[in-house]
């Protein structure tokens, strides 16, 4: 089981995408062997801080493992986009398609980002 395609990464602001301004570049490229995803993608552009509440990024290309491997933290690079971008990981939702963007102990909120974004995800991730 091999599959190569693309991906477009969608912010999700307390689950919704209403109200959303979405990045004007946000790419994503995936190889799924078997039940094992690898992917990377790169968001740039502007956003809304006026929507309230935390943030996920969307999109995945499958569903993450609802079992015990389902908490997966991926490798980030941040330019632009996040106060205090040091502390910030991405980090999988068991069954979901999106990734939870978090500091220890608690969720990033709209707050927190500011109106440019630019910075690359990629890691992978099992799927169900």
């Amino acid at each position: 089981d091999y599959e190569e395609g693309s991906f477009t990464p969608v912010y999700y602001f307390d689950g919704t995408t209403s109200g959303v301004t979405q990045p004007s570049n946000r790419v994503g490229r995936y190889t799924k062997i078997g039940n094992r995803v690898l992917f990377n993608m790169w968001i740039t552009g502007t956003t809304n801080t006026s929507t309230s509440g935390y943030l996920q990024i969307g999109g995945l290309p499958y569903l993450t493992d609802s079992g015990g491997t389902s908490y997966t933290a991926f490798s980030s690079w941040v330019y632009a986009g996040f106060t205090n971008h040091e502390e910030i990981i991405f980090r999988s939702n068991p069954a979901s398609d999106r990734i939870q963007v978090q500091r220890a102990g608690s969720s990033v909120f709209a707050s927190e980002m500011g109106q440019s974004a630019n910075y690359m995800i990629a890691g992978n991730y099992m799927t169900s």
